[in-house]
């Protein structure tokens, strides 16, 4: 355990929109344990915004992964300038590592050789302990907390979201007849891996079934590049779904707060959602859930039992099963909605 007091903390969690969800109550554990602290997050452009603001942050450094070549040599400059006495590197790759290593802190607290990867270790002087590899993500960062000292009681998912993100949320769904109080299911189809994602016409088929034999308000969420997978879905569909508009990462999770409960794949949205305590249905394929699932106790994950569906890799090259996703039938979603509905 490092029992030493940490003036200037830095954090590198530096991609995956849920992997930054995950490692929010790594950040409330480290405020709490150093209250005085400048605590600074170094994080991608993308994914800045929805650190922006945080009360618990005192500064956020981004990343500019598209620009990296005119960008690295002043945010390698602006690290060194910060003097940072401890990183807290949560990514757990060679090049979180190297920006770690680059700040020039005495103390740099990360994996070992067996959760980092990439030889993301040779940069990392202070270790946690070899975990179970099922862990989840949420327990492994905090793991680097409990290295400090850090007493852990509870876990914040705390996301900041301004006024003019909830404004623009009201108006949209005052426009679109919806109600405060109303009952309002979110369905995500989108992923960041092709392989993630649910058949449109299996999504068309359930919206419909929610919205006639449900009577529930059904709002589909995109983000960039899934505009063709909603019109897709949106063709197939006997009903008529409400579109969310174009959105910022805090519209969007302005929008997920509203929302009584969450439908979709292994993605960002989902663990907003959960980070939320909004019950959630998660749609697994080729990802583990016990390591990546929606983080909490109202939540359920549907996925089929077949060893080699949880091989992480993009596109499940190397998944012999490459349908992994459409062996997940409508009738169990609608099972569970059913189940979630009477529990609410």
């Amino acid at each position: 355990m490092i029992l030493q007091e940490f003036r200037r903390i830095l954090i590198i969690r530096l991609s995956g929109i849920g992997d930054i969800v995950h490692t929010l109550p790594l950040l409330g554990a480290l405020r709490k344990r150093y209250p005085y602290a400048y605590i600074a997050w170094l994080v991608q452009k993308k994914a800045e915004e929805l650190l922006l603001g945080h009360p618990y942050l005192d500064e956020v450094i981004t990343f500019d992964r598209d620009r990296w070549i005119s960008r690295v040599w002043p945010l390698i400059k602006k690290l060194r300038n910060r003097k940072f006495d401890l990183v807290v590197d949560s990514h757990g790759q060679f090049r979180s590592g190297l920006f770690a290593y680059i700040t020039g802190a005495k103390t740099r607290l990360g994996f070992d050789s067996k959760n980092g990867r990439e030889f993301n270790s040779l940069f990392i002087n202070f270790k946690a302990p070899p975990f179970p590899e099922d862990w989840h993500a949420v327990e492994r960062y905090l793991a680097l907390a409990n290295l400090l000292g850090a007493q852990i009681e509870t876990k914040e998912f705390l996301i900041q979201i301004g006024e003019p993100e909830k404004e623009y949320v009201e108006r949209f769904l005052e426009g679109e007849g919806i109600e405060k109080e109303e009952f309002l299911i979110a369905l995500n189809p989108g992923s960041s891996w092709k392989s993630k994602i649910w058949p449109s016409k299996n999504y068309a088929h359930l919206a419909d079934i929610l919205i006639k034999k449900f009577k529930a308000k059904t709002v589909f969420l995109w983000g960039p590049g899934e505009e063709n997978l909603i019109e897709s879905i949106n063709s197939l569909m006997e009903e008529k779904p409400l579109i969310a508009p174009r959105t910022g990462l805090k519209e969007l999770a302005s929008l997920i707060s509203r929302c009584t409960l969450f439908i979709g794949s292994d993605s960002a949205p989902l663990h907003i959602a959960s980070s939320f305590s909004i019950p959630s249905i998660g749609l697994y394929g080729p990802t583990d859930p016990q390591r990546n699932g929606p983080y909490g106790s109202g939540n359920v994950v549907i996925k089929k039992d077949l060893s080699l569906l949880s091989c992480r890799r993009k596109g499940c090259r190397k998944c012999k099963i490459q349908d992994c996703m459409e062996l997940i039938t409508v009738e169990e979603v609608v099972k569970q909605v059913k189940d979630k509905i009477k529990k609410l």
